[in-house]
């Protein structure tokens, strides 16, 4: 009869597990000590993002992907109000925050997209230009961006390669690092 809220915890605990892979990650040093990623909170939310528009552009068209992707997505926000409320933000503006932070997790989910789709190089450098390295004052290097650029097509990659199933239930550990010369 209550068979359907043990299914929930367990979507709840899939999605759980695949976003502590993509935090793990994304915290990987190479990116803030070689990448130049900024080592703020702003650089450590945006290295999150790019993982998830990854593992969540991986789930579309597997069965169960849908609902894992909303719970995937709702871990991440979770895990964003968490840190705004341990940050000080007062509960007044916890909302104002979220939307702002949704509607620029949502721009960037579809930049990267965009460029992804159309397969172009130089559209991915932008977009991981605009969003990964957006709070900095200048520029990366084309090298970094290349080097950034190569990671997410390895990473790509490296997704496809991870069986559907698996990765619905919620199983994924990364063996790709960032390549840096």
């Amino acid at each position: 009869m209550f068979g359907f809220l043990s299914r929930r915890r367990d979507e709840k605990q899939r999605a759980a597990a695949l976003y502590a892979a993509i935090v793990t990650q994304a915290r990987l040093p190479a990116f803030y000590a070689q990448l130049e990623v900024p080592d703020t909170l702003d650089g450590r939310v945006d290295a999150i993002i790019l993982h998830l528009a990854l593992v969540l552009r991986r789930l579309r068209g597997e069965d169960g992907g849908k609902t894992l992707s909303q719970n995937l997505f709702d871990c991440f926000l979770a895990d964003m109000d968490a840190g705004l409320r341990l940050a000080g933000v007062s509960d007044v503006r916890i909302a104002k925050e979220m939307k702002k932070l949704v509607k620029g997790v949502y721009g960037r989910l579809a930049a990267y997209d965009e460029a992804l789709d159309a397969a172009d190089d130089a559209l991915l450098s932008a977009a991981i230009s605009r969003n990964l390295y957006g709070t900095l004052d200048e520029e990366p290097s084309s090298l970094v961006l290349g080097q950034v650029n190569a990671y997410v097509r390895a990473l790509l990659g490296e997704l496809e390669t991870v069986d559907g199933p698996e990765l619905v239930r919620g199983e994924l550990r990364f063996g790709c690092a960032p390549l840096v010369s």
